[in-house]
Formats: structure tokens, C-alpha cells, sequence
């Protein structure tokens, strides 16, 4: 009976990895136009500064582990466990809307490790917070480094992140005033609050998650800066957080996987209000994109069936 269900297991198991592969295979063949254009401007950029942007943006890959490690509930949990799945992410999140793929996977991998479905999605969402918080306070003692430098009325945002403000707050307007919606809303916060108070007692741990957040997001920025470099352009890191924050949000509103075409459009015209002429803006973008998503497709793509092996996942 044993056997039996261990058959099963790595069958379902084979399943999704094939699954997975074959959705990889199309999200390739689907914007190889995009990929070409990678390519393209990598042609004319100093590798030297692209290896160094590489570098750099493998360090978030370590502190974004850190964040879910710190925040975890169970203590057996291995920071290794958690890297090897958040280096699956780098595949997983890529071939999903929204990044939905990369959550999942960190939500299975702490309940594969002993956590509850509810202490699962807490910890993924307490990582996202703290990844937030992190992000905000980088980017306000950046501003405030930058004073002398950056002039704000000289600043306008992309008229398309005024226009998903408006959607996004009608869509929760509209949401908010259907009864089960707000009742399945108030069940889910009284179930993370239950959830947070494990939090009480790990202050430390909840400022250490801050500041890996805080990591996560330099060292995304100073990828751009080394990508923009590259081209010749030297981007302020104020400028470079700015720009990296937009194209997130260039990638969540994008219904592509990954937030093809949005994220590169996002970055562009941010770093254009930044004084980077258009078309050099795109190319930055486009060795950025190619540094943080497509260069990392295949060890995402190798550590997910090592991961499914491993029944991390």
C-alpha cells in the first residue's frame, strides 16, 4: 500500500514537471521577438558592466530567501530549502501572471516544511510587507541623499500609472460592496492577525526581514544602475529605485506572463522623466529585463524539478 502511494506521488510529481516544461517551452517561442531585442541591445553594451549588474542581482536572489527564512513560523525549516525554491521562482514567477507562480511555489514549500495552509500565506504576505517597508525607507533616505540633485517639478508620472490608481481603486470600491466579498475578507484578515501574533515575540527577526526587504530592492536598483551603465548613462540611485519600483508595477498590471512588453515599457518611460533619451531608456531596459528575467529562466527552471524531486514543492 506503501509503494502504491509513493508511485502515485512521483507520478503527480512527473506530471508537473512535464506541465512545466512544456509551458516554458511556449512562453519562449511567444516572445522570442522580445528576446531578440535583449539581445539586440546587449550587442552594444559594456559586458564588463553587465557582468557586474549580474552579480549584483544574484544578491537578491539570497536576501529575498532570507526574508521568508527569517519570517518563518517553524523553526526546523532550512534556509537552503527556501533558497532553492526561491531560486525556482526565477522560473515559476516568470511563466505566471503577476508573479502568481513564484507565491505559490514559497507558500508550497513552507507547508511541505510543517507550516499550515493559513501560516503559509502569512509568511509569504508578512515577506511582501517587509519587502515593501524596506523599499520605502531605501527610498526615502535616497531622496533625501539625492536633495541636491533631483529636481521634482521637472517629474511627471507615466499617465498610465495615474490611470491603474483609478482602476484599481474602483475595482475595490465595487469589491467592498458585495456582502460575501467583504465577509470573505474579514474572515481572511481575523485568520493573518490570529496568525500574526506569533510575530510578538520576534521583533528582531520582523527588523531583520525589513532589512533584507531594504537589500532586495538596492540591489535591484544598483542592477539597473550597472545595466544603465553599460549604455553610458549614469542613473542616480534615486532615479534607478523610482524606475525599478514603476516597472514592478509595470509587471503586476501586465496580464503577459512575467509582465512582458508592460515591464520594459514602465522602465523606459520612468528613466525618460529622469533626463534618459527614449530610445537609450528602452535599451537600458531591455538589458535590465534580460540580466533579471530571461538570463535566469534556466537555473529557475533546473532548481524547480530538483525542487519537485526534493518534494519541496
Amino acid at each position: 500500500m506503501q509503494k502504491s502511494k509513493t508511485a502515485k506521488s512521483v507520478n503527480w510529481r512527473l506530471i508537473i514537471g512535464a506541465i512545466v516544461s512544456v509551458l516554458a517551452i511556449f512562453f519562449v517561442y511567444f516572445q522570442r521577438e522580445t528576446i531578440k531585442k535583449s539581445f539586440e541591445a546587449l550587442g552594444t553594451a559594456n559586458w564588463g558592466y553587465v557582468l557586474l549588474a549580474i552579480f549584483v542581482y544574484s544578491l537578491t536572489v539570497l536576501a529575498a530567501a532570507a526574508i521568508i527564512y527569517k519570517l518563518r513560523l517553524v523553526e526546523k525549516i532550512a534556509y537552503t530549502s527556501i533558497l532553492i525554491v526561491q531560486v525556482s521562482t526565477l522560473f515559476l514567477g516568470r511563466i505566471t501572471p503577476a508573479s502568481v507562480g513564484g507565491l505559490a511555489a514559497m507558500g508550497r514549500v513552507l507547508f511541505t516544511q510543517g507550516h499550515t495552509v493559513v501560516q503559509s500565506g502569512t509568511v509569504v504576505a508578512a515577506g511582501s510587507i517587509a519587502t515593501f517597508v524596506g523599499n520605502v525607507l531605501l527610498t526615502i533616505v535616497a531622496f533625501l541623499l539625492s536633495l541636491g540633485s533631483v529636481h521634482l517639478n521637472t517629474l511627471h508620472l507615466p499617465s498610465f500609472i495615474v490611470y491603474v490608481g483609478i482602476g484599481v481603486a474602483v475595482a475595490v470600491g465595487i469589491l467592498l460592496c458585495v456582502p460575501w466579498v467583504r465577509k470573505k475578507i474579514a474572515g481572511t484578515v481575523a485568520e493573518v492577525v490570529a496568525t500574526l501574533k506569533n510575530y510578538e515575540h520576534k521583533k528582531g527577526s520582523i527588523a531583520l526581514a525589513v532589512l533584507f526587504g531594504a537589500i532586495v530592492t538596492l540591489c535591484f536598483s544598483l542592477t539597473l544602475m550597472a545595466a544603465a551603465k553599460s549604455l553610458g548613462v549614469n542613473l542616480s540611485l534615486f532615479a534607478a529605485i523610482i524606475t525599478v519600483s514603476l516597472g514592478s508595477l509595470g509587471v503586476a498590471v501586465t496580464p503577459l506572463p512575467g509582465g512582458v512588453v508592460g515591464a520594459e515599457a514602465a522602465l523606459a518611460a520612468t528613466m525618460v522623466q529622469f533626463g534618459v533619451p527614449s530610445d537609450v531608456a528602452l535599451a537600458i531596459a531591455f538589458v535590465y529585463r534580460f540580466v533579471i528575467f530571461w538570463l535566469p529562466l534556466l537555473p529557475g527552471y533546473i532548481a524547480s524539478q530538483y525542487a519537485l524531486k526534493k518534494q519541496l514543492l
